[in-house]
C-alpha cells in the first residue's frame, strides 16, 4: 500500500509530461495555420489570364518559327536557282 502514492506520484508526472507535449504540438500546428492564412490566396482567375497568355505566346513563336523556316526554304530554293543559272551559263560557253 505505501507504493501507491509514488506509483499515483510518477503516472501523475508522466501525464504532466504527455500534456506539455500535446501542448507543444498544439502550438506548432497553430502557428503553422497562422502561417497557412498569412500566405497569399491564388486567384484562380489571374492563374487562367497568365496561362492564356503563355498560350499567345506559343502560338507566336510557332508563327515565327514557321516563318523562319518557310524563309530558309526560300533562300535555299533562290540559291539552287542561281546556282543551276550559273551552270547552265557556264555550260553554253
Amino acid at each position: 500500500m505505501t507504493q501507491q502514492p509514488s506509483q499515483n506520484k510518477q503516472i501523475i508526472a508522466k501525464l504532466d509530461e504527455v500534456i506539455a507535449s500535446v501542448n507543444a504540438i498544439n502550438n506548432k500546428v497553430s502557428r503553422m495555420e497562422t502561417q497557412i492564412e498569412m500566405q497569399p490566396k491564388i486567384d484562380i482567375e489571374s492563374h487562367k489570364a497568365i496561362d492564356n497568355r503563355f498560350d499567345r505566346v506559343e502560338e507566336r513563336v510557332e508563327k515565327i518559327e514557321t516563318s523562319q523556316i518557310w524563309a530558309m526554304r526560300l533562300i535555299i530554293g533562290t540559291a539552287l536557282t542561281a546556282f543551276v543559272g550559273i551552270v547552265l551559263t557556264l555550260a553554253n560557253l
